[in-house]
């Protein structure tokens, strides 16, 4: 997306995080570990790797879901584990949306499950009442909607009651663990559209995990890549998608339209440049061949 940053305006940072499974047995299993990375103010970043790699498990530590066992999370240059009194006020700033909006409804309609963030930071019922109506509008939903139990609507519906509730609180960084997954084309774009606008307005960082790579490369200014609970790769889609090989074998694809680009390279078009990640990139390069 061609931002510029200072070096050190960094939002979080995590320093040797590792986080065990089934603790204190000898089954204890390493969730992640040694995760040391550092993202800017601003960036949007998607997080990817197989099932199980450590995708989810990491976006829990950065709101303090999780503890870790050892290393820390720093918000704004804070250890968020310093005092754990404090660790409520975290989840303000750095707010999450789970892969299952069931998790996040349940109230006894979308206007109170939105408003649930906001009133637990101890606004003003006027400022509350505000906020929620401004969320639910910027992704969508009708006053009709917020007056609707979280059982009476749409899956895509729920999923933007998600947003608009981590919109609500105004966070520096949101957090979204596979929230269009299963959803068709058009409402995942419609989604992802939402979010893009509120961060193009606030210029908060966003941080997702997906497995639709298209999405990936469309949306991302970097992506970090899980193995194992280990982060093997953190770059700029450009760079991580010319490691093709590397990717399939972390079971992994690439961008639809680079692999068609790929297709066409084999047949003979050597012009095109195997870099493009989207259907616009893509047009233009060949475009440009004609």
């Amino acid at each position: 997306m061609n931002k510029s940053y200072i070096d050190n305006d960094f939002v979080i940072e995590t320093r040797n995080l590792t986080f065990y499974y089934v603790k204190n047995t000898k089954q204890k299993k390493i969730a992640i570990s040694n995760i040391s990375v550092r993202i800017r103010k601003g960036e949007v970043i998607a997080v990817i790797g197989h099932t199980g790699s450590g995708k989810s498990t990491f976006l829990a530590h950065l709101n303090g879901l999780l503890r870790p066992d050892f290393g820390k999370v720093f918000i704004n240059s804070k250890d968020i584990w310093k005092d754990k009194k404090n660790i409520n006020k975290v989840r303000f700033k750095v707010g999450l949306a789970f892969q299952h909006p069931e998790h996040q409804l349940f109230e006894d309609t979308i206007a109170k499950d939105i408003a649930f963030g906001p009133s637990n930071m101890g606004l003003a019922k006027n400022e509350i009442i505000k906020r929620v109506e401004v969320a639910a509008e910027f992704v969508g939903l009708s006053k009709n909607i917020l007056k609707k139990s979280p059982f009476e609507i749409s899956g895509g519906q729920k999923r933007k009651a998600v947003v608009a509730g981590v919109i609500a609180m105004d966070p520096d960084v949101l957090l979204f663990d596979e929230l269009t997954a299963g959803l068709d084309p058009a409402s995942r774009k419609e989604i992802f559209s939402c979010i893009i606008k509120y961060h193009n307005i606030r210029r908060n960082t966003i941080i997702f995990t997906s497995h639709n790579m298209s999405e990936v490369a469309r949306f991302a200014d970097r992506i970090m890549v899980f193995d194992r609970g280990r982060v093997v790769m953190f770059d700029e889609p450009k760079e991580i998608f010319k490691r093709i090989s590397e990717l399939l074998n972390l079971s992994l694809e690439i961008p639809e339209v680079t692999r068609i680009i790929i297709k066409l390279r084999k047949l003979g078009h050597n012009k095109l440049d195997p870099s493009v990640l989207t259907v616009s990139e893509a047009a233009s390069n060949i475009a440009n061949m004609c």
